[in-house]
C-alpha cells in the first residue's frame, strides 16, 4: 500500500514488478520504464487517474501460475486515466495460447484465452465455450487439478484437454463436448501424458485427426474411464502406451480404424455393455498386457 494522498508517484525509466495486489492513493503517472505484472497474482489498484504516457506495462505470465480463460485487470485507476504512447507487451508460457493486453476505460486489462495449470488447483469448471486455440485446457509438468468438469464445449485445434509428462489430474468429468478439431500424433480430444485417476464421460470426447482419448507415453496413467456417452476419433476411440486400469463402456467407443488400441501399454480391464466399434474393435499388441 502506497499512500501520497493527492501526490504523484513517478515511473521515470525503473522497471517495476508487481507480484501481489498493490494500491496506490494518490496519481501514478510514467513516462518511461516498465510495469510487470503477473495476472494471476498481481493488480495494481489506483484511486486517481493514471497517466502512464510512455514505457511499457507487461502482462507477465509465469509458468507456475494457474490462469483460467477470461479477463485480469491488471491495473485499475481513477477517472481521467490516460495510456497514450503506453507500450502493452503480453509474456505467455508454453501452453498458453496468445493472450491480449488492452486498455478498457480507465483500466488496463489482459485476457487469457485458455485455460492453463501450471500450480495446484482443487477444482476446474467450464460451462461455456474455449475454442479457436490449440489446447483448451493445457495442464503443464508442475500443474495438479484435484478435478476437471466440463458442461460446456473445450475445443482445441490440436487438443481439448492436454496434460504433459508430469501433469497431475483427479476425475475428468465431461457431459458436454470435448474436441480436438486437428492435429496428429499426440493430438487427441484427452492426451494425457501425465497422471490422471478417472474419466467419466456421459457427453462426447472426439478427436478428427486422432484419438477419442490416448495415453500417449509410456509413463502416463489412467485409473479408470467409464463412458456412457461417445468416445470417437479418428485413429482409435481410445489409445494407449500407457497403462489404464479399467474401462467401463456403456455407450460408444467408436473409429474408422481402432476402438480401443493398447500398443505397447497395459490395461486391467475392460467392461462392456454398450458398443465398442471399428474394422478393428479392440487391438492389444504383442508386447501389451
Amino acid at each position: 500500500f502506497i499512500n501520497v494522498g493527492t501526490n504523484t508517484v513517478t515511473n521515470a525509466g525503473a522497471s517495476l514488478s508487481v507480484t501481489n495486489a498493490l494500491s496506490i492513493t494518490g496519481t501514478l503517472m510514467q513516462s518511461a520504464g516498465t510495469i510487470q505484472i503477473d495476472p494471476s497474482a498481481g493488480r495494481l489498484v489506483v484511486n486517481r487517474p493514471a497517466s502512464l504516457t510512455g514505457g511499457t506495462v507487461r502482462a507477465a505470465f509465469a509458468a507456475t501460475g494457474n490462469y483460467i480463460a477470461g479477463d485480469y485487470t491488471i491495473i485499475a485507476a481513477g477517472a481521467g486515466s490516460d495510456y497514450t504512447g503506453l507500450s502493452l507487451v503480453t509474456n505467455t508460457v508454453t501452453g498458453q495460447s496468445a493472450a491480449l493486453t488492452s486498455v478498457s476505460g480507465n483500466n488496463i486489462i489482459t485476457t487469457a484465452r485458455n485455460d492453463y495449470v501450471g500450480g495446484t488447483l482443487t477444482s476446474v469448471g467450464n460451462t461455456g465455450t474455449i475454442s479457436g486455440v490449440k489446447t483448451a485446457v493445457y495442464i503443464a509438468a508442475t500443474g495438479s487439478v484435484g478435478t476437471l468438469t466440463n458442461t460446456g464445449t473445450l475445443s482445441g485445434n490440436t487438443r481439448g484437454i492436454f496434460l504433459v509428462s508430469g501433469g497431475q489430474a483427479g476425475t475428468i468429468t465431461n457431459s458436454g463436448r470435448i474436441v480436438a478439431v486437428g492435429g496428429a500424433g499426440a493430438a487427441g480430444g484427452i492426451a494425457n501424458s501425465g497422471t490422471v485417476a478417472a474419466i467419466v464421460n456421459t457427453g462426447t470426447i472426439i478427436s478428427s485427426s486422432s484419438s477419442g482419448i490416448g495415453l500417449n507415453v509410456n509413463a502416463s496413467s489412467l485409473g479408470r474411464i467409464t463412458n456412457s456417452g461417445l468416445i470417437n476419433g479418428a485413429t482409435g476411440g481410445i489409445y494407449s502406451q500407457g497403462t489404464i486400469g479399467t474401462i467401463s463402456n456403456s455407450g460408444q467407443i467408436t473409429s474408422p480404424q481402432v476402438g480401443i488400441s493398447i500398443t505397447n501399454g497395459t490395461v486391467s480391464a475392460i467392461e462392456n455393455s454398450g458398443t465398442i466399434s471399428g474394422p478393428v474393435a479392440i487391438f492389444v499388441s504383442s508386447t501389451s498386457t
